[in-house]
């Protein structure tokens, strides 16, 4: 059971992640397809993610959840939008993987 919660937050990330990144082509090119397509995949993610609050504390499934779409929304942005991040943003970014890692680390 416990893996089929950590799938159910992969697909959960997956889908905010690609929620986001159709919320991103809609704001730069007006068209309502992504605006409605982001917004399902919100939606779907959603679900996916409220089956790990059956295992997991609130507090830690949130912040893996939030820490790994901010990781893989910075590499989409740097790579595919050509977005640029600050040292300060990436440093943000170090400090929130460190943050998960001790969160899961004192949970168990």
């Amino acid at each position: 059971m416990k893996y089929t919660i950590l799938w159910f937050l992969f697909i959960g990330w997956i889908l905010l992640t690609l929620g986001d990144i159709a919320l991103k082509k809609w704001a730069i090119s007006d068209k309502y397809m992504f605006y409605g397509l982001g917004l399902f995949l919100y939606l779907i993610g959603i679900i996916f993610f409220s089956f790990t609050l059956r295992e997991k504390n609130l507090a830690i499934a949130n912040t893996i959840l939030v820490t790994v779409n901010i990781i893989s929304l910075a590499c989409v942005s740097h790579f595919y939008f050509e977005e640029k991040l600050s040292i300060v943003q990436l440093g943000g970014i170090i400090l929130c993987m460190i943050g998960v890692i001790m969160l899961e680390l004192w949970a168990q």
